[in-house]
């Protein structure tokens, strides 16, 4: 035995260490000297292996200190926060996830979002050049490998590429080291260049050793450190870490660089020490491998590093080096605050079930599918859903021009200017140069980076098959909703950042009220306004505007690192939070609120996302405006809010109607009664569907509350069933059925892009109805039925209507004032 182990040993029966932690010394020394005896004589073996061992337990050492040190820190900071918190402990827990007005502290959507935006704005000319196109294809992708090359260090002598890979080195730098900051062990490495991602059901596909095989020779092992021993990898070692690699994927999902939620509570700060031991020999190696089993699109790569590293940081800087931990302690706490109230521990119980949830969607461990198979399944319906149901869904986003009026005037933001510069922003000149701008400015460019944006920011869904995702967001760019939805969220972020400028040269208290409100509830006062107003201005060299970047916080040398990145994710959350009142975006609270703490691909996950389907936005709307409402103080103020939010509403919702039911071949509905104004405040209020519900009996999916309320999936089976089952009955019992007639009406209603706004009446008329009229001798019965049916229920004629070849008329836009 070496005097190391004999001291070990000895340490552990003295109880100066535990057993555990002479097991893990005794291993690290034992795998050191099994290394190094290939080399070594036994004695220098053990010698040089003690010196391994030492150094390495010294470094664990130091850093498992400073880790709980950080721990400890955090937690007094949140337990502070909690009990100042104005409104219930259950309540303050969910504020750690995402925004809640009465917190003064950070959320782990607010720090998610102002850092992956941050790490954009610094990567533009790689988003630029390689956003996603209309069908969501990535852009000018045969230049991808030069790109590739010349991140992992090779000199193709494109000088585009090597600026590009230049910024995507600091970009990934500076996301190792805030991350390190807060907590993690990332170790540098100069030949890093891009994660490597594994492909589950693709590595699924081959036998371990088939997957070994093709790996094994791709790996520069020379550069692969033992996360054991931290010295190169031996070959014995890399079989058993390559076999584990394997297991994790194929198992469970997981790939090296994805959380692990075991039941262990592992701390987040050592999950990333074996993310990057996977070494490849040349771009070329690792290309191929993400060809064969990875992500095969390095665009795609590079944006989820950046979105996997931002969530991770936002943990780490929320809720500490170990957030299982955390999380754990605050319940714990939350609970003996609530103990001796009787009423409001039941309530706090809710509370910490919707906290859970809301941190598992958060996380990403919600979408951790029970079975993958039916997961996909019922996420790639929805798709389909989307894409054949909201093809108008443009026509109720027009409601964004009420929100973010209300969100202009929340701050004293001069309103008219903000519309008119989102107005600019829909033109089509010029929009890469503004998407650029915003991106620099730390705005983002969502519509760019991701595939199915709209569909994220009205359902807050993007899974499923690629092709199914592919086709949902094919459709909401060409309907206008993804471009519109991007322009609106940049334009507000770039006016109010405009705004925020030219109140540089006043002092907090000389602020408008509402800015003063705005800048507390994220953490800002007097002190870090005046931080945030020294800044020197940004001189965009494109454009040539001068404007406060709260990006260039961060970058100021005269202040300590950790204050000036505070003050800047607060500064960002800040813009970010009131952008989504302008232009709301389905969150982490409404998701939690619809389908709770359930699994994709079980059954009762996937009947509620078929609940939750097109519910989630109007859910957001409550939480961002109605929540709002009820937490303000005085009557003058409720009354005030109110009644913009409903007036501004209610017009808004009017102008979508008609223009919905014009694209439709109807007349303008008359705007003289009661039921059509009603209709308008919930069309106004993202609710369309429910307005048509209540106000006509029938929505527009031609379902009734039930069926709406059971969800577009549940209504596609059933008229699935009646097509198929309903039709074969119909036979078998010598009645008359229409097969082909049903047929048609269930592909023209459910085909992806059939409910474009501006194609689907002349679709309708030229080739739908036509086809009606071939397969069903009862059409023009059906067509008069339908023309009665509006004119009774909402007195509108059509100018367009069914059955006709061509229009009579032009709409009738009296018919708006009743005549």
């Amino acid at each position: 035995m070496s005097d190391l182990l004999e001291c070990i040993a000895n340490g552990v029966k003295e109880n100066a260490i535990t057993e555990a932690q002479g097991r893990e010394a005794s291993d690290l020394f034992e795998a050191s000297y099994d290394d190094l005896l290939k080399t070594m004589s036994p004695e220098a073996a053990a010698q040089a292996a003690g010196r391994q061992t030492f150094d390495q337990l010294k470094s664990d050492a130091a850093h498992n200190k400073r880790v709980k040190l950080l721990q400890i820190q955090r937690y007094r900071t949140l337990e502070r926060g909690i009990d100042e918190f104005a409104g219930t402990p259950g309540k303050a827990l969910q504020a750690l996830v995402s925004t809640d007005p009465r917190a003064t502290y950070s959320n782990l959507d607010s720090v998610y979002n102002s850092t992956r935006k941050a790490a954009f704005a610094e990567m533009s000319s790689i988003l630029g050049r390689f956003r996603k196109g209309v069908v969501g294809q990535t852009s000018h992708r045969a230049e991808l490998p030069t790109l590739i090359r010349e991140i992992f260090g090779q000199d193709t002598g494109n000088i585009a590429a090597k600026e590009m890979a230049e910024a995507w080195s600091i970009v990934a730098e500076n996301l190792r080291k805030r991350a390190n900051a807060a907590g993690m062990r990332i170790p540098k490495r100069a030949d890093w260049g891009l994660p490597q991602t594994h492909d589950m059901l693709k590595v699924r596909q081959v036998s371990e050793q088939e997957w070994k095989d093709f790996i094994r020779n791709k790996l520069d092992t020379d550069k692969m450190i033992d996360e054991v021993t931290g010295y190169p990898i031996s070959q014995e070692r890399l079989e058993l870490a390559l076999s584990d690699t394997y297991k994790n994927i194929t198992d469970t999902g997981v790939t090296i660089k994805t959380p692990q939620f075991g039941g262990g509570g592992k701390s987040l700060a050592n999950r990333r020490l074996d993310s990057r031991w996977l070494v490849f020999k040349d771009p070329d190696s690792w290309l191929e491998y993400q060809a064969k089993f990875g992500e095969p699109d390095p665009f795609a790569t590079m944006i989820k590093h950046v979105e996997s590293m931002s969530r991770d940081i936002a943990l780490l800087e929320v809720l500490g080096p170990n957030p299982t931990a955390m999380m754990s302690a605050l319940k714990t706490k939350v609970a003996n605050d609530v103990k001796g109230n009787k009423k409001l521990k039941g309530k706090t119980g809710g509370d910490i079930n919707k906290f859970d949830a809301m941190y598992n969607i958060f996380t990403g461990r919600a979408n951790v599918a029970d079975n993958q198979t039916f997961a996909d399944w019922g996420a790639g319906t929805r798709n389909i859903l989307n894409a054949g149901l909201l093809g108008g869904a443009f026509l109720t986003a027009i409601s964004d021009v009420s929100t973010q009026r209300m969100a202009a005037m929340m701050v004293g933001m001069p309103q008219t200017k903000a519309l008119s510069r989102i107005l600019a922003e829909f033109q089509p000149l010029g929009i890469e140069e503004r998407g650029r701008l915003a991106l620099r400015l730390g705005l983002g460019a969502d519509n760019w980076i991701q595939t199915a944006y709209a569909q994220a920011r009205m359902f807050d869904e993007v899974t499923g098959p690629e092709v199914t995702r592919r086709i949902s967001d094919t459709v909401m760019r060409i309907s206008g909703l993804s471009p519109w939805t991007q322009a609106g969220r940049q334009s507000f972020g770039m006016e109010f950042t405009g705004y925020i400028t030219d109140n540089i040269n006043k002092g907090f208290d000389k602020l408008d009220d509402g800015l003063q409100e705005m800048m507390r509830q994220n953490g800002i006062g007097s002190d870090k306004w005046d931080i945030i107003r020294s800044t020197p201005l940004y001189k965009d060299a494109e454009s040539g505007i001068e404007v406060l970047r709260f990006l260039d916080i961060e970058k100021r040398t005269d202040l300590p690192p950790g204050v000036a990145r505070e003050i800047q994710t607060q500064a960002m959350s800040m813009v970010e939070t009131l952008t989504d009142i302008a232009v709301p975006v389905s969150s982490t609270r409404a998701r939690a609120t619809l389908v709770g703490s359930t699994r994709a691909g079980s059954l009762g996950g996937e009947l509620l996302r078929s609940m939750a389907q097109f519910k989630n936005f109007p859910v957001t709307i409550f939480h961002q405006h109605i929540h709002r409402y009820m937490l303000m103080d005085g009557n003058m103020n409720k009354s005030k809010y109110m009644a913009n939010f409903l007036i501004g509403g209610a017009l808004m919702g009017a102008l979508a109607l008609q223009l919905k039911d014009m694209s439709k071949g109807r007349d303008p509905r008359p705007m003289n009664t009661t039921k059509f104004w009603g209709a308008a405040l919930l069309q106004g209020g993202s609710l369309g569907i429910f307005g048509d519900l209540l106000f006509g009996g029938v929505n527009r999916m031609g379902r009734g509350l039930m069926g709406t309320a059971a969800g577009p999936a549940i209504g596609m089976l059933d008229d699935f069933r009646n097509l198929t089952a309903g039709n074969t009955m119909q036979l078998s019992q010598g009645e008359k059925g229409n097969f082909a007639s049903e047929a048609l009406r269930f592909a023209t209603r459910y085909m992806p892009g059939t409910s474009l706004w501006y194609l689907r009446l002349g679709l309708e008329r030229q080739v739908y109805d036509r086809l009606q009229d071939w397969v069903d001798p009862d059409a023009a019965k059906k067509y008069r039925r339908k023309n009665l049916m509006y004119e009774r229920v909402y007195g509108q004629k059509h100018w367009w209507g069914p059955g006709q070849r061509t229009p009579d008329r032009a709409p009738n836009f009296d018919n708006a004032l009743g005549n």
